[in-house]
């Protein structure tokens, strides 16, 4: 039965290969070390496929990627058996791989004709620019909606203005520009919230969208994309802390010792601190008597301020706290130019910005959030001297955990 099988797979009275090359070692060895190469190069190309298949499973055209690795494989093995024909004449099998390879061959060939329209279709570097200008432009749209929100609270200023001249009671007019201004931050940040969801959302569209219609997206549009999720949640946050403020008093949230080193340490991230600037806590801070987001909110307006106004690229912003007695003391200290004691009062009125508006931004509503907060919770917050003469510290001096329970339920 072995002998049939060699049989049919041999021609009667052939003869191997070697002997039309005159078993010449140097026409032998050339041939079969070439046909060896070629057949090993051939097979580590299925094996690269198959690689990048397991490592890519989102890419398409997968049956044509392995139809074209099984065409390489069959390549490989009608070049083995040309070195297997140099000493033994079966002509019979070799015509068999040779006719598979060529079946597949020519299925390989069909396919991948049907794949050029789609390829010459995939975008080139340039449409993938213009599309990142897009996004790049969707951006500056939503910062120009930011920014008519900050045109909107300084003409809120130029009310409150307007308001004391004629009342000529500092005390009443403040108060209703504050009752004026919750009203703004309430109606704004509730109604910019729904736009604002939907920007959110876009990233993640655009990214099905492109992967439906191209299979990947590029690097730098991937990070395009991150950058608008990223600043979209940032702006949300903004909007958050501005329906704070409006409800500071009127939440009702509960009053607990808040952990003020995790609070700073989160206020710091939530900031966006740039890269060259730091903040430091020293050691652990004592635990404040106060509503949570109330503590956040003047942690974060303290180092958003210290960076804004400061007059270097790179900064250091350090928390300290104690206890004294029957208070606890936090300061928020950092390098930059410092204020002078002249404004020590002056910076925590409502509007008031010690440089022009078009120089730095903000409302001027910062320090004045942040003792509204203090006030609320039973403290003050000043201004304090800095030690080596530059910098400015802040701060900010709370009751115990009894005084400040007292302090909330009167209220």
């Amino acid at each position: 039965m072995l002998q049939s099988l060699i049989d049919s797979l041999t021609a009667a009275g052939s003869l191997p290969h070697g002997d039309c090359l005159v078993w010449r070692p140097d026409l032998v060895l050339l041939h079969a070390l070439s046909d060896l190469a070629i057949a090993a190069a051939y097979l580590s190309i299925p094996a690269a496929i198959w690689r990048i298949l397991q490592a890519r499973p989102d890419l398409k055209h997968r049956s044509t990627t392995a139809l074209f690795a099984a065409f390489i494989t069959a390549c490989a093995l009608a070049h083995l058996m040309a070195v297997v024909t140099l000493w033994l004449p079966i002509y019979a099998a070799e015509g068999v791989f040779k006719g598979v390879c060529a079946v597949i061959s020519g299925a390989t060939a069909v396919r991948f004709w049907r794949l050029v329209p789609v390829l010459i279709t995939v975008p080139r570097p340039d449409e993938h620019a213009r599309k990142a200008v897009s996004l790049s432009l969707e951006v500056q749209r939503r910062s120009q909606a930011e920014a008519a929100l900050k045109v909107a609270l300084d003409e809120l200023g130029k009310v409150n203005q307007e308001l004391e001249s004629r009342v000529g009671m500092r005390t009443a007019a403040l108060t209703r520009a504050n009752e004026e201004l919750e009203r703004f931050a309430y109606i704004a940040s509730h109604d910019l919230r729904a736009p604002l969801r939907a920007l959110m959302t876009i990233p993640g569209w655009l990214r099905e969208t492109l992967q439906e219609k191209y299979g990947s997206i590029e690097d730098e549009l991937e990070v395009d994309l991150r950058e608008m999720e990223v600043q979209s949640r940032r702006m949300d946050q903004l909007l958050t802390d501005l329906l704070t403020y409006a409800r500071i008093g009127q939440l009702g949230e509960l009053v607990c010792d808040v952990d003020a080193t995790e609070t700073v340490r989160e206020s710091a991230r939530l900031s966006g601190v740039p890269a060259g600037f730091e903040v430091d806590v020293e050691g652990e801070l004592p635990k404040v008597h106060c509503a949570p987001t109330e503590l956040a909110l003047v942690m974060r307006n303290l180092i958003s301020n210290a960076i804004k106004h400061h007059d270097r690229d790179h900064g250091k912003i350090v928390v300290r706290g104690r206890s004294e007695g029957d208070l606890v003391k936090i300061e928020v200290a950092d390098d930059g130019p410092g204020i002078a004691r002249a404004y020590a009062d002056k910076v925590f009125e409502m509007f008031s910005t010690l440089r022009p508006r078009d120089e730095v931004e903000g409302s001027g509503m910062g320090l004045a959030m942040v003792k509204k907060v203090m006030e609320r919770a039973g403290g003050f917050v000043r201004l304090g001297e800095q030690a080596n003469g530059r910098g400015a510290v802040f701060e900010l001096i709370f009751p115990n955990a009894q005084l400040g329970a007292q302090r909330y339920n009167q209220e």
